[in-house]
C-alpha cells in the first residue's frame, strides 16, 4: 500500500508531534503495557544496546531494564526537537554494520509504505548482531484499533489517518529469508487514562489529533467500540490491541 504523503509518519508528526508530546506527559503511564510487550520474547541483558526507532518523545526507555544502553532516534524534526536527539530516516540508520542486540518499532509501521518497509528491514538486518532480534509492533488489520484509526480518527481529525496495518502474513513477508520468526501474534490489553473523564478524553484526543469532535461524541463512541470504563483503581481504561512481531537475524 502506498501511503499518502501527508499521512506519513514524518508528515503527521512534524505537524502534530507536540500535542502527541502532551499526551504522554499528561499520563505517562497510559502505555506501560503496550511497551513492555514489545521484548516479552526477549530477554534482554545488562549492556546490551538497543535502539528505539522511531523514538517519539522518548517514552519507552522508562519501562526498559537498567543497565542497558539505549539509543533513540527519530524522523520527525518535531519529536526529535522535544526529545532532543538526532535525526534518521526508515532508509538510513546512521550507526556501524553489527552493532545493536534489539531494535524496537512501536505503532510506526502503519505510516509506512511498502517499498520504504523494505528498505527499513534491510538497514535493521545490517546494523543487528548476528543473532540480534528486531521487534515490531502495530496495530491489526482485523481488530477494533484499525477500524478507530482508520474510521473514527480519519474523520475527525483534520489531518485524516490513511494506516497501511499489519496481518497474520506481516511477519513471514517482513522475515523473508532473513530473519527467523520468533513471534507473531496479537495481545490484547489497556491504556490506561485518568480517574477524571475530561482528562481521559483530552489525553485521547491529543494523541490523535482529534480537534473535530466534542467529549460527548468522543465518549460516546469510545464506550462502544473500545469499552471505556472505570477499573478497580479508578482510572478510566480503554481496550487495546498490536500484533508483535519478533525476528531474529539468522
Amino acid at each position: 500500500m502506498n501511503i499518502p504523503d501527508n499521512n506519513s509518519y514524518a508528515s503527521i508528526f512534524d505537524q502534530r508531534g507536540q500535542w502527541y508530546h502532551q499526551a504522554m506527559e499528561l499520563i505517562p503511564d497510559s502505555r506501560k503495557v503496550e511497551f513492555q510487550l514489545l521484548y516479552d520474547k526477549i530477554l534482554l541483558n545488562p549492556d546490551d544496546k538497543i535502539l528505539d526507532f522511531p523514538s517519539g518523545g522518548g517514552y519507552l526507555g522508562d519501562f526498559l531494564p537498567e543497565n542497558i544502553k539505549l539509543f533513540e532516534l527519530e524522523i520527525s524534526k518535531s519529536f526529535a526537537k522535544v526529545h532532543g536527539i538526532s535525526l534518521g530516516s526508515w532508509d538510513h540508520l546512521p550507526f556501524e554494520n553489527n552493532f545493536f542486540n534489539v531494535i524496537f518499532c512501536c505503532a510506526a509501521f502503519h505510516h509506512v509504505s511498502t517499498e520504504m518497509r523494505q528498505k527499513y528491514l534491510a538497514e535493521c538486518y545490517r546494523v543487528l548482531l548476528p543473532g540480534g532480534f528486531l521487534s515490531i509492533a502495530d496495530a491489526d488489520v482485523n481488530e477494533n484499533v484499525s477500524k478507530f484509526l482508520n474510521g473514527y480518527v480519519n474523520e475527525n481529525n483534520s489531518m485524516g489517518h490513511h494506516g497501511d496495518f499489519l496481518d497474520e502474513n506481516s511477519a513471514q513477508n517482513f522475515a523473508g529469508s532473513a530473519f527467523e520468526i520468533i513471534q507473531n501474534n496479537i495481545y490484547h490489553y489497556n491504556w490506561y487514562l485518568t480517574t477524571e473523564k475530561s482528562s481521559s478524553l483530552k489525553y485521547i484526543k491529543l494523541i490523535f489529533g482529534l480537534d473535530k469532535p466534542d467529549d460527548e461524541d468522543l465518549e460516546k463512541y469510545l464506550k462502544k467500540n473500545l469499552n471505556l470504563r472505570i477499573n478497580n483503581d479508578d482510572r478510566y481504561t480503554i481496550d487495546w490491541s498490536l500484533r508483535y512481531i519478533v525476528l531474529k537475524k539468522i
